[in-house]
């Protein structure tokens, strides 16, 4: 029956993502596996990518990027096909992450630029804030200063006009090693010293 089997599959997902919560990583594999082949049988495109999404994310805490990296290029056409817009862009982050991970800067910039247009399009800030920061970081390694710190400033921009500043002693820090490196030693002082201020804050309420 098409509905006990879809019933099926989508419980099966729901104890792979537990067992992934848990780190029992060989058990979410076997649940997520399954539950795809189930899908698969289903032809339920938004099934399957939702399980190689979730391969994916097992793979990447297994430390297996290579086989995270075909999992999300095989989720990653699904989502463009089913013109899920929000859904395209996680993928294209999470094969972002997975490329930096793997050491591939600027494969791992490529993926940030296309879903960062997407969040963009999408009006998604805090979304926008994060593919900022993971630019800037990779243009940093590739020694491409100046487009680290733009990619800083608009994450900080962001952050004044959303009320979000968890981060911003980090980002702080970081413009402050980006102008470091381009020989601005006063403006590098002045960001390193504001990200000390942050520091001490959160030491003092905690």
């Amino acid at each position: 029956d098409i509905g006990d089997m879809t019933g099926e599959a989508r419980c099966l997902v729901r104890i792979g993502l537990e067992f992934l919560v848990l780190d029992q990583l060989n058990r979410a594999f076997e649940a997520f596996t399954e539950a795809l082949h189930m899908f698969e049988r289903l032809e339920d495109d938004n099934g399957i990518s939702i399980c190689y999404e979730n391969l994916g994310d097992t793979y990447m805490k297994m430390g297996e990027k290579r086989q995270a990296i075909f999992s999300y290029d095989r989720c990653l056409p699904i989502k463009v096909e089913t013109w899920d817009k929000v859904g395209e862009a996680q993928c294209l982050d999470n094969l972002g992450l997975a490329h930096l991970a793997a050491g591939e800067w600027r494969l791992a910039a490529e993926y940030y630029e296309q879903s960062l247009a997407i969040w963009k399009a999408e009006g998604n800030k805090a979304a926008m804030m994060q593919c900022y920061e993971n630019l800037g970081g990779v243009d940093f390694q590739l020694g491409e200063h100046m487009r680290s710190i733009e990619c800083y400033v608009q994450h900080l921009t962001l952050s004044q006009e959303i009320g979000d500043g968890a981060a911003d002693h980090e980002i702080l820090l970081r413009l402050g090693l980006s102008n470091a490196a381009i020989g601005e030693y006063q403006v590098a002082l002045q960001f390193l010293q504001q990200a000390m201020s942050f520091y001490q804050e959160l030491r003092d309420v905690s």
